[in-house]
C-alpha cells in the first residue's frame, strides 16, 4: 500500500529515513541586493558501497540533515551479494527523485574503481565522497561551499576528521591546511603530516576532482590529496566535518591489499610501498617532469593516443606513440 509522508509519495516505508520530513527537492534560491535569484551551487556526494545495508541509511540521513538542497547523491553498488542494500537504494530513488541517482554495478568493479565510478558521474560544480558506514557533521557542507566559493585558489575545503571505533572517540586529524604558494612544497608537507585518509573526504571542485584519476594502489587516498593539493591550496577548518568509521575494507593494511589485489609486499610493509610512490608523485610533479609530460600528451594526443590527466609518466610511457613518423613501444 502507498503511503504519503509530507506529498512524498513512498512506496515502501520500511527504510523511511527520519530526515525525509525537512527534505526540500526544491533548489533553495537566495536573492542578491538586485532582487534577482542566484543558484546555490550544486554539490554531488557520492557513495560507493558493498552490502551497505542499513549504513547506509545513516550516511544519507547525515547529507539530507544538512542546511542546503541544492544536492545530487550518487549510490554505486558494487555487485552487493545481500539483499537489503539494493532495496534500500531503490526506495531512496523514488522517495528522493532527481537526488538520490542509483546504480548497480552487474560484477564487483573493486574499491577504487567503485569510487571513481561516483566521481565520473557527478555533475555538480562540487563533488564529496562519503562512505557508507561515515557520516557528515551537520551544517558542515554549507560552510564547505561558501569557502569554496569564496576563494577560488583552494582546490579542496574540509572540517576535521574525527574516527570512531564504536562509540569511542580515538583519532582527530586536523591542521591540515596547505596554504604555500609553491604546488610542491604543498605536497612535501602533506606527505609529511599525513597519517590516515584525511581531507581525502572533503568537498572539491568536480572538474578538477576529475582530473586526478584513482589507481588501484595503496594509500591512493592519500596520493590523490596530494595531487589535488599540487593543482590548489587546501584548507582545514578547525571544526568537525567528517566522522570516519574505523573498520570494514580498511580495518587493517592487509585486508585491504588483499580487497585490491595488491602484492604481500605492500600488505605486509604497507608504508614502504606508501613512501616510493610518494616519492614517485614529488618527482613526477617536479616542474621538469611536467613539462615533459605536456609535451609527451600533445603527442600522444596528435597521434589519437589517449593519455589520461594524471597518469605519470611512467605509466604514459607503456602506451605507445609516434613521434616524428618513429613508433616506440614499452
Amino acid at each position: 500500500m502507498h503511503r504519503r509522508i509530507n506529498g512524498i509519495t513512498n512506496i515502501s516505508t520500511k527504510w523511511r529515513l527520519p530526515v525525509e520530513e525537512t527534505l526540500c527537492f526544491v533548489v533553495m534560491k537566495t536573492r542578491n541586493g538586485r532582487g534577482s535569484e542566484v543558484k546555490k551551487p550544486k554539490v554531488s556526494i557520492g557513495l560507493p558501497t558493498y552490502n551497505g545495508g542499513k549504513k547506509i541509511l545513516k550516511a544519507i540521513t547525515s547529507v539530507f540533515n544538512q542546511d542546503y538542497d541544492n544536492l545530487e547523491i550518487i549510490i554505486s553498488d558494487n555487485c552487493s551479494t545481500d539483499t537489503e542494500t539494493e532495496e534500500i537504494c531503490k526506495s531512496l530513488t523514488v522517495r528522493h527523485p532527481g537526488v538520490v541517482k542509483y546504480f548497480r554495478q552487474a560484477v564487483n568493479r573493486g574499491v577504487s574503481p567503485n569510487y571513481q565510478f561516483v566521481l565520473d558521474n557527478a555533475t555538480g560544480d562540487y563533488f564529496m565522497w562519503i562512505a557508507d558506514d561515515d557520516t557528515l557533521t551537520h551544517g558542515i557542507l554549507k560552510k564547505y561551499v561558501d569557502f569554496l566559493s569564496s576563494n577560488t585558489e583552494y582546490a579542496l575545503v574540509s572540517g576535521q576528521v574525527k574516527y570512531w571505533q564504536g562509540r569511542r572517540l580515538v583519532l582527530i586529524e586536523r591542521d591540515f591546511t596547505m596554504e604555500q604558494d609553491s604546488s610542491h612544497l604543498r605536497v612535501i608537507n602533506y606527505y609529511f603530516k599525513v597519517l590516515h585518509g584525511a581531507m581525502f573526504y572533503g568537498l572539491m571542485d568536480r572538474k578538477l576532482a576529475q582530473s586526478v584519476p584513482l589507481r588501484n594502489r595503496i594509500g591512493d587516498d592519500w596520493h590523490f590529496v596530494a595531487s589535488i593539493a599540487f593543482l590548489g591550496k587546501i584548507k582545514n577548518l578547525d571544526i568537525p566535518g567528517y566522522n570516519k568509521t574505523f573498520g570494514g575494507v580498511s580495518s587493517t593494511m592487509k585486508n585491504y591489499a588483499r580487497v585490491i589485489g595488491a602484492s604481500w609486499f605492500c600488505g605486509t610493509f604497507p608504508h614502504a610501498t606508501i613512501a616510493v610512490d610518494a616519492m614517485a608523485e614529488i618527482i613526477l610533479l617536479s616542474p621538469a617532469i611536467c613539462e615533459a609530460q605536456c609535451v609527451f600528451e600533445g603527442a600522444a594526443g596528435t597521434y589519437g593516443v589517449h593519455v589520461g590527466v594524471g597518469e605519470s609518466l611512467c605509466e604514459s610511457i607503456s602506451i605507445y606513440y609516434r613521434w616524428e613518423d618513429q613508433t616506440f613501444y614499452r
